[in-house]
């Protein structure tokens, strides 16, 4: 019988780090699978911070990808894999969540700028229609 992975939502930012962790140690607990999914949009950030196409930068991006997810799951001795999909993050993860049959989606609780109070767009639009259950991460209070 096939185990249903914990699905984790992989960006740049310090909040999707802490949930990649807290994602990574909950899948060692578990004996679970873990996939990291990265939601690619039009535009994306070179080396030196300039906004350029993403699907110029795709190979870039899919091998950070890879190598983000794959050095957690040799930290925690987990199996994982990472997958990087075309589209807004909301519908991205809510597909790879049906479609891997996540047993729960992590993700951070903002994106960058937002006040720690609050929930970023993202996670408020994931707390609503996510097909299982989700799992919001907070920076760990030293980071936020």
């Amino acid at each position: 019988m096939k185990v249903a992975p914990v699905l984790v939502a992989v960006d740049t930012s310090d909040n999707a780090r802490a949930a990649l962790e807290w994602a990574a140690r909950f899948a060692a607990a578990t004996s679970t699978p873990l996939v990291g999914v990265h939601a690619m949009g039009m535009l994306d950030r070179d080396e030196n911070g300039v906004m350029v196409p993403a699907q110029a930068r795709r190979p870039q991006i899919e091998a950070w990808a890879e190598e983000l997810v794959a050095a957690v799951a040799d930290r925690y001795g987990i199996t994982a894999t990472s997958e990087v999909c075309d589209g807004e993050p909301v519908p991205v993860v809510l597909d790879a969540a049906r479609r891997h049959g996540a047993a729960a989606v992590v993700v951070g609780t903002r994106g960058a700028g937002r006040s720690p109070l609050t929930l970023g767009s993202t996670s408020e639009q994931l707390a609503r229609s996510a097909p299982c259950p989700l799992v919001i991460v907070p920076l760990p209070p030293n980071e936020g």
